[in-house]
């Protein structure tokens, strides 16, 4: 497995958590007590923050909060089109 195919999947995985949290998000702002939806929720928020956390160091930030450190990492590393294969 080459490393692009490896980053998109990686990638992939990071939005999708996050498009399952704020689905879990919209659902929970109507049922706020509902525990399986607080659970699933927990869960997700924290393999979102896992699985980012692990993408930015292998391949750098994906958003600007993840650009804060001893420099400005922001541009250090290729814009996701730089990637593309050709």
């Amino acid at each position: 497995m080459n490393g692009n195919s490896e980053q998109r999947n990686m990638m992939k995985g990071v939005q999708t958590l996050g498009f399952a949290l704020v689905e879990a998000t919209l659902f929970l702002d109507s049922h706020p007590n509902n525990q399986k939806a607080l659970e699933f929720f927990r869960k997700n928020l924290q393999a979102y923050n896992a699985l980012k956390e692990q993408y930015t160091k292998t391949y750098g930030p994906i958003t600007l909060s993840d650009a804060a450190g001893d420099s400005w990492t922001w541009v250090e590393t290729p814009w996701p089109w730089q990637n593309q294969e050709a």
